[in-house]
């Protein structure tokens, strides 16, 4: 009797775990859900990149999940992500036509780094120096002009290569340090920088 029982608990556990979620089942999930996101990737890292490294979060939570053993919260996590994907990638469009309209503002930027050129230029000849402007000052701005204008080419260059997040990032950098050196030697911003 005792066997009897111990064989039909060991039927039922095996049903049971044929029926329910398991490893296979999963790991075909994170499968599906990776090979969508790799199919959108190269492009949307150069766009989106922040929502690219949130969905291989997600991608890398279902396999932390799957590997725990917790095969339903992988399947289902792992499961949302390719709808993610293709609301990204359908988005990608729009967030390029965003981005480029956001540089083409950004045209008058050069102009202003050749005013503060000139200007770093003028007070560091200058013997007294204009009322709120120190020699500290002039050299801060000095140094600062090396790195934004570093900045400023890292962002064409990356604008070229199609690379629109780096380049928006880059640029936004050169554009807040170009407005602290700016305003540290008592020149007017363009309007593209309030």
């Amino acid at each position: 009797m005792k066997r009897t029982l111990l064989l039909m608990f060991l039927f039922g556990a095996t049903v049971v775990a044929g029926c329910g979620p398991n490893k296979s089942a999963a790991r075909l999930a994170i499968t599906a859900a990776q090979t969508s996101l790799d199919a959108a990737k190269d492009q949307a890292m150069m766009i989106v990149p922040d929502q690219v490294l949130g969905i291989q979060a997600a991608i890398d939570g279902a396999t932390m999940s799957m590997d725990r053993g917790e095969f339903k919260t992988a399947i289902d996590s792992a499961n949302v992500i390719p709808a993610r994907v293709k609301a990204m990638a359908d988005g990608l469009a729009a967030r390029t036509a965003e981005m480029q309209a956001a540089w083409e503002k950004m045209k008058e930027f050069p102009q202003a780094l050749i005013e503060l050129n000139e200007r770093v230029v003028k007070l560091a000849r200058a013997k007294p120096l204009p009322q709120g402007i120190d020699r500290e000052q002039v050299a801060a701005a000095r140094a600062a002009l090396g790195t934004i204008t570093q900045n400023w080419t890292a962002a064409q260059a990356a604008y070229q290569a199609g690379n629109l997040a780096e380049a928006m990032a880059r640029a936004h950098v050169a554009m807040h340090d170009a407005a602290d050196a700016m305003n540290s030697l008592k020149l007017a911003l363009p309007e593209m920088m309030k």
